[in-house]
């Protein structure tokens, strides 16, 4: 069996306040294949919010995509399996609608180590 590491992508119970886009610094996954990652997040406060949450994936650090979507039902973790096949990543929590809002999240990721490290510069 493959060895598995926790990663923490956003700790817990951090708040997120308002309208924006706020991502992680990049990880770097090269040594993993495979992530299970989990996200929840809190009822919070305001009206109408919209919000998304997200997993992007580069190779090089410039250029982004997305590897993965998160539902984001109040009080309720959500789990997505994503192959790694990237060197880097980072997690995103985009809020795009509402009227003064605030929550509270964290996402967590039990990353599979490749059985032989990837030997690249």
């Amino acid at each position: 069996m493959a060895d598995r590491e926790k990663i923490i992508l956003i700790p817990r119970y951090t708040s997120f306040v308002g309208l924006g886009t706020f991502y992680t610094p990049p990880i770097r996954v090269r040594d993993y294949c495979r992530a299970d990652v989990t996200f929840w997040r809190g009822a919070g406060f305001g009206t109408n919010m919209t919000l998304y949450a997200v997993i992007d994936g580069s190779p090089d650090l410039s250029v982004w995509s997305t590897l993965a979507n998160f539902q984001t039902t109040p009080d309720s973790e959500h789990t997505v399996s994503m192959d790694l096949t990237t060197d880097w990543i980072r997690a995103g929590v985009i809020v795009a609608y509402g009227s003064d809002v605030a929550f509270s999240g964290w996402m967590v990721g039990n990353f599979e180590r490749r059985e032989e490290p990837t030997a690249r510069a």
